[in-house]
């Protein structure tokens, strides 16, 4: 939505434009958009055809409001700047034979930076959208005026100044990484007192190139091609927590980000419903392989999981066990992944992955005479990307300790410790949004042995152990050991005193780093894919 204000604040600085109209598909999920028209003074058209059929929805939109030369302008690309936009519309009416305008590179080769704009004579839409007889030229902005140069006509003189061209960079919304582009490139111009626009867009990113890398790995679909899609079962809530919904959401997120793939979720607890609805992602309520919780009242249980996805990727708790034969019965043309379990189930999918280096040294060894393929180590943790966010803003160490445990006892003997130590302790009581963040400014974390280690390493905060049992000690010994660190684990408030002084005065965490492992998994399942559909088999 602030994309989209954005947009309409650029456009009424334009000096060519007589109309604005904001152009959507009659769904609810648009109605607010209507209220947005409504507050920015423009015209709405709410389109009653088919959502997929984006030519006639513009064709039809450029008819209600009798328009002779039609500004395409995206959504999801904020940076319009009215003076290049007034350019193009001239350059147009200069050239009463053209249906459309293409602005060619410049003499060096470098494309222009007008993604998302587009400008066109009515009579280019309804043509176009007559021609357009296949689904993929529906649903695009009218690929069908490049692909019939016998048709339509091109004008292909329009020269924008200098600044306007450069090596091709996404400027478009589409994906999480293209929001945190633009949101921190919008945050570098505020703080050095420039505006959020185009001129000055194109200006830092060419002087500070490491913006580019926060979205150049997002692909950006063809106009016809083979879309897979996934579906993530995941276990969440209650007894379960929520540790194995945050690591696949950022899976997920790297499947569509990388891949451009549609990617679902089954889960029953309201909140995480709730996480994946705010996240952008598409959730259906059930569970597979137990009894499902009651879906709250207006959520529509899923009685039966869709055999037709290319991925099932199950990222359940690992103490319960599901029916053997599930997969022929339920998934048998899918490629599956179970996320960090070597339970007796997981030996009817294709890939097991587990993210850490606590695993067994030998876990075929879990398996019959086919066992799995199976991926661990450190590569393949996942950091969410609230991780990665902290990380590149390099925040400077002002928490001693930052303390995360699980039981209150443990929390109580760490405030006492704290109010006496005169060190600068902040202590976690329930859910922190700010969490990452909090781990970035920390030179220690003391939690229970989890997957927060493996941020705490990343975030350059030295991890400490306070364990919930012995085996989860053993588990956090694997870590340090596998992981080439010093074990600390202490069992009361007075080891803490004795071990932390020293830990702050060696400043172990200045040299911890780990790097974000989720690409390497999403290579894993695309490549194991590719392989089953090349040999014929699931």
């Amino acid at each position: 939505v602030g994309a989209k204000i954005t947009t309409i604040e650029g456009l009424k600085l334009s000096r060519q434009i007589d109309q604005i109209v904001i152009a959507t598909v009659a769904e609810p999920e648009n109605e607010p958009l209507r209220q947005i028209a409504f507050d920015e003074q423009v015209e709405f058209f709410w389109f009653q055809g088919e959502v997929d059929h984006v030519t006639t929805r513009l064709r039809k939109a450029a008819e209600h409001f009798a328009a002779d030369i039609c500004l395409l302008i995206s959504g999801d690309c904020p940076l319009i700047h009215a003076p290049l936009l007034d350019q193009m519309v001239a350059d147009l009416k200069a050239c009463p034979e053209a249906d459309y305008v293409k602005v060619p590179p410049d003499a060096d080769g470098n494309p222009s930076m007008t993604e998302g704009l587009g400008v066109y004579r009515s009579r280019a839409w309804q043509k176009g959208d007559d021609l357009s007889d296949r689904p993929e030229l529906k649903e695009h902005q009218f690929p069908i005026l490049g692909q019939r140069p016998d048709i339509f006509c091109v004008c292909d003189s329009t020269i924008l100044p200098a600044e306007f061209y450069g090596a091709k960079h996404r400027l478009s919304i589409d994906t999480r990484a293209d929001l945190e582009f633009m949101n921190l490139v919008h945050d570098e111009l505020l703080k050095a007192g420039q505006s959020f626009d185009l001129p000055s867009v194109a200006s830092l990113i060419d002087d500070q190139e490491h913006f580019k890398e926060i979205n150049a790995h997002v692909y950006q679909r063809q106009l016809v091609e083979h879309i897979r899609r996934a579906l993530f079962v995941v276990d969440a809530g209650g007894d379960f927590g929520y540790g194995h919904l945050m690591r696949s959401i950022e899976l997920a997120h790297q499947l569509v980000e990388r891949k451009g793939y549609p990617v679902s979720f089954l889960v029953d607890d309201l909140r995480a419903w709730q996480m994946l609805k705010e996240q952008g992602l598409t959730a259906f309520w059930g569970a597979y392989g137990r009894a499902p919780r009651a879906p709250s009242e207006g959520i529509e249980a899923l009685t039966d999981v869709d055999e037709t996805y290319d991925f099932v990727i199950f990222d359940i708790y690992g103490g319960r066990s599901i029916e053997a034969g599930w997969r022929n019965r339920d998934f048998p043309k899918s490629c599956l992944l179970a996320m960090d379990s070597l339970a007796s189930w997981t030996a009817e999918v294709d890939l097991v992955v587990i993210p850490g280096v606590t695993a067994p040294e030998n876990p075929e060894s879990f398996y019959g005479e086919s066992p799995p393929v199976i991926h661990l180590g450190e590569q393949f943790v996942i950091l969410r990307q609230e991780v990665r966010q902290a990380k590149r803003r390099r925040l400077p160490k002002e928490i001693d300790l930052l303390v995360y445990l699980h039981k209150e006892e443990q929390r109580q003997a760490v405030k006492s410790y704290a109010a006496a130590s005169g060190l600068s302790v902040h202590i976690v009581e329930g859910f922190e949004q700010d969490f990452c963040r909090l781990l970035a400014k920390s030179r220690c974390y003391l939690g229970n042995f989890g997957y927060g280690f493996y941020e705490a390493v990343s975030l350059g905060a030295y991890p400490l152990n306070w364990p919930l049992s012995k085996e989860h000690e053993e588990d956090s010994r694997l870590f340090y050991e596998r992981m080439g660190l010093p074990a600390e684990i202490v069992t009361s408030a007075e080891q803490l005193g004795r071990r932390l002084p020293d830990l702050l005065h060696k400043k172990s965490w200045e040299a911890l780093s780990l790097e974000d492992g989720t690409a390497a998994i999403v290579d894993l399942l695309v490549a194991l894919r590719n392989r089953q559909e090349a040999i014929g088999t699931r």
